[in-house]
């Protein structure tokens, strides 16, 4: 039988219930930053995915790969493993920083993306707090990279992914204004949900600690590994609250060894 390929619509073709990863840039081994994935990781990480995706065990999470930021080790590294398991995932890029940075893909390396059917779509235009923009500047971010990806890649732009996790009322709002009907988020405790006509969808960031072995435990459906995990990720958040916005980051960046252009 064949391999059945992940969804690029964010819905699985079976009935288990789905999970979003996010990575974000690639080396052949560990580096500084921890959210620099290994390549041989990420293939067991997809190899993994795969083949909880043909078993059709309902008591695991089918989980869904989405990509961050648009560094081009994810062009270079990640998507021949993803071609080799036939498995199609959604990237999320920061419009303004397309062709504009050494260390990010081109509008050459997303088109290829789009034509292999993976989904390109939005990171916002400059990667800000959203929740620190005005009105104006937040019809830009989203609005702008909408238009720019559609206009380069004739593709649909339908989906946004929160940069930096930093989302509101009143950001969701402006999401829907522009016309968004996926936001992503990195709250990894926040299952799927319709809210205000619009799919809120939290995300599980994967550091380079993740073993396969953890992973798999964290995909179990209500499985106490996840459970755990979403306990300390929601007392992050609370740190996030009490500590503000700026002051978190940068205990965020000491911690992950993210440069100052590294963004969440």
């Amino acid at each position: 039988m064949p391999a059945k390929s992940l969804s690029t619509n964010g819905i699985a073709a079976s009935a288990a219930p789905r999970m979003y990863l996010i990575y974000h840039e690639f080396a052949r081994n560990a580096g500084p930053y921890s959210y620099s994935c290994a390549v041989d990781l990420f293939e067991e990480h997809i190899r993994l995915a795969a083949r909880l995706q043909n078993s059709g065990e309902h008591r695991y999470h089918v989980p869904q790969v989405t990509f961050d930021d648009g560094h081009l080790s994810q062009y270079s590294s990640a998507l021949p493993v993803l071609e080799k398991y036939g498995t199609r995932a959604i990237f999320f890029v920061i419009a303004g920083w397309v062709g504009n940075q050494s260390q990010t893909m081109g509008w050459k390396e997303l088109r290829e993306l789009h034509a292999l059917g993976h989904q390109v779509q939005s990171h916002s235009m400059s990667h800000p707090m959203l929740t620190h923009c005005s009105d104006y500047e937040l019809q830009q971010e989203l609005s702008g990279p909408r238009r720019e990806i559609e206009d380069k890649l004739g593709a649909r732009v339908d989906a946004i992914s929160i940069p930096n996790g930093r989302w509101d009322k009143r950001v969701l709002r402006a999401c829907i204004d522009a016309g968004y009907q996926r936001v992503f988020t990195s709250d990894s405790w926040r299952r799927p949900e319709w809210r205000d006509g619009i799919q809120l969808s939290g995300r599980l960031n994967i550091p380079q600690s993740m073993s396969v072995e953890r992973l798999e435990k964290l995909l179990v459906h209500n499985g106490r590994w996840k459970l755990l995990h979403d306990v300390q990720s929601r007392s992050k958040q609370l740190l996030k609250q009490v500590a503000g916005d700026r002051l978190y980051h940068r205990l965020w960046q000491s911690v992950t060894g993210a440069r100052s252009a590294d963004r969440g």
